[in-house]
């Protein structure tokens, strides 16, 4: 198992008899005996010598759940956006960065958000878009479109509830991924679990 964003990884010993009855994309429970090898590096390996297992749920993992993993991982390949060092590298340069703020076609603004906005335009261009975002094509399209639109920064807004899932479409997020501008995210309520936000 490795984890994509470090590259730290534990081995698994799986007897030949229990994988034969693991099934791809299953969510499965193990229980083990752990062993550490040190190297003269400095390194341990991690090696979990598998005693017991349960399959959870066969077929947990989707098909659009290993695309988007890909996705995750072609993207942390190209590197971290840092949005906070490029709006600052404009503003000590004097010059005035230019911000596109994408809402969804119906929602409404949060007074809060506006006042921030408001405060912040004194040194910063925003741009108001809308869009819907119940379509996971037409947005993929429309992201496409902005990112040659000469903006600094690419902001997605949207409350959640009903119909956020399109933000999860793989064309969305291979998009988002693929975006010379970098794109920051304030969508859905605290629990909303969207792999565009991760």
């Amino acid at each position: 198992m490795r984890d994509v964003s470090s590259n730290t990884s534990v081995t698994l010993k799986i007897s030949r008899q229990d994988r034969e009855k693991l099934k791809p994309n299953s969510l499965v429970q193990i229980g083990g005996i752990t062993e550490l090898n040190p190297y003269a590096n400095g390194t341990i390996q991690i090696i979990v010598n598998v005693t017991r297992f349960e399959i959870v749920k066969d077929q947990f993992v989707t098909e659009q759940d290993l695309k988007r993993t890909e996705i995750r991982i072609a993207k942390s390949k190209k590197g971290f956006k840092n949005v906070d060092a490029v709006l600052e590298d404009k503003l000590f340069k004097d010059e005035r960065p230019k911000v596109a703020l994408i809402f969804a076609s119906t929602s409404i603004t949060m007074q809060d958000f506006n006042a921030g906005v408001n405060a912040a335009a004194v040194n910063i261009d925003f741009t108001e878009l809308r869009q819907s975002f119940g379509n996971g094509n037409a947005l993929a399209s429309f992201l496409y479109s902005q990112d040659n639109s000469g903006f600094d920064v690419i902001a997605l807004i949207r409350g959640g509830g009903s119909g956020i899932e399109a933000l999860d479409d793989v064309q969305v997020l291979q998009t988002v991924a693929s975006m010379k501008t970098p794109v920051i995210c304030a969508i859905g309520h605290v629990g909303e679990e969207l792999f565009m936000k991760s």
